[in-house]
């Protein structure tokens, strides 16, 4: 009878340790997770460059002769950097479309807007997006691409652990072109 109920105690015993041993093993291996980086962050960049015909609203709005409303285009370039929250430092970078235009001819643009978003180490993101309406009459899509193939979208950032990363695109090599609806 005293035999028994030590083997049951050591058996109790034994279980104890073995539920022990296993969580501590499954804590370790989560650190080391951790700490050979799968709970890293890997920022991603995402540029999109869209040339595209107005929509009917963008029509109505743009102050131009209604015989030219058919040759008007919008460029929008939107950048994204995702997954870097713990980013000390981010940055996107866009030339001044307008500008670049500008430079071809004085009077192609008729209408600009961006938009930009960082909030370094509050969000997991930033933003910078900006578009041109512009008159793109005798500018076939060569043209436009010739126009933007030395204007660059520029995107950098700095880990915790004082890791830079930066990159620059063309905004005409990554130019798409709508065709009309």
């Amino acid at each position: 009878m005293k035999n028994t109920i030590g083997r049951r105690i050591f058996d109790r015993e034994v279980k104890r340790i073995r539920k022990t041993v296993i969580f501590l093993l499954g804590v370790a291996a989560v650190m080391v997770m951790f700490v050979f980086g799968l709970g890293k962050e890997n920022p991603k960049a995402t540029i999109k460059v869209t040339v595209s015909h107005l929509s009917k609203e963008e029509q109505d709005a743009a102050s131009v002769p209604e015989a030219n409303k058919k040759d008007l285009r919008k460029l929008e370039v939107s950048v994204r950097i995702d997954d870097s929250k713990s980013a000390t430092d981010r940055k996107i970078e866009l030339p001044y479309l307008s500008t670049v235009i500008k430079q071809f001819d004085q009077s192609r643009v008729i209408s600009t807007s961006s938009f930009e978003q960082n909030n370094v180490g509050s969000e997991p993101f930033a933003i910078s997006e900006q578009s041109v309406i512009f008159d793109a009459r005798g500018l076939d899509e060569e043209a436009i691409r010739r126009m933007f193939e030395t204007s660059y979208a520029v995107v950098s950032w700095t880990s915790k652990d004082n890791a830079k990363t930066y990159d620059r695109f063309s905004i005409g090599n990554l130019l798409h072109v709508q065709q009309e609806p």
